[in-house]
């Protein structure tokens, strides 16, 4: 079991660190778009697409947690608002909640 927890955190922590590093991405990019008026559209795509997967990071982080915490990964259509939702749930002698209701509507948003 306690082996189990261990890679978690490890996936938690390499999802950590590749997020860091586009926010990095996506910094660069904008600081290019202002200096290069000429490639404007090429670089805010860039910055788009970073944007993208730093949305899925903590997606991806939220599932390691529903997959191998809660044993529960919601499906269907609405799993994208559901997900967040069940991170805000604390489960008694198994993990605290992950997120604030405060951050679930803000990552709803």
């Amino acid at each position: 079991m306690i082996g189990r927890y261990a890679i978690l955190a490890g996936r938690i922590r390499q999802d950590r660190t590749e997020l860091d590093h586009v926010v990095e991405r996506v910094e660069r990019a904008i600081q290019a778009r202002r200096q290069h008026t000429a490639d404007q559209d090429l670089l805010l795509d860039a910055a788009a697409l970073n944007l993208h997967d730093f949305c899925t990071g903590p997606e991806r982080i939220f599932s390691h947690i529903a997959t191998d915490v809660d044993q529960n990964v919601p499906t269907g259509p609405d799993w994208h608002r559901e997900l967040p939702r069940q991170m805000t749930i604390e489960l008694p002698g198994i993990r605290p909640s992950v997120l604030s209701m405060a951050t679930a509507r803000d990552v709803d948003e």
